[in-house]
């Protein structure tokens, strides 16, 4: 006959360990938020609905006239 199993015991990390990706996520998403509106990524939209004069910007930028 066998022997009752024992439930077995799962080593626990510490706490620091268990912290670092948190406060590292944490930061990140706290230096995205700082940064959002001095980039003024609330302006995303204009990116549709100007996007012709950037197809325009583009093709003169990609085929220079040095003729000029």
């Amino acid at each position: 006959m066998s022997a009752p199993s024992m439930p077995i015991a799962v080593p626990v990390a510490p706490l620091s360990e268990r912290v670092k990706p948190w406060l590292v996520a944490a930061l990140i998403a706290g230096l995205l938020a700082w940064s959002w509106n001095p980039v003024e990524v609330f302006k995303a939209k204009s990116l549709w609905t100007d996007g012709r004069n950037m197809g325009t910007f583009a093709s003169a930028f990609l085929n220079p006239n040095f003729h000029d």
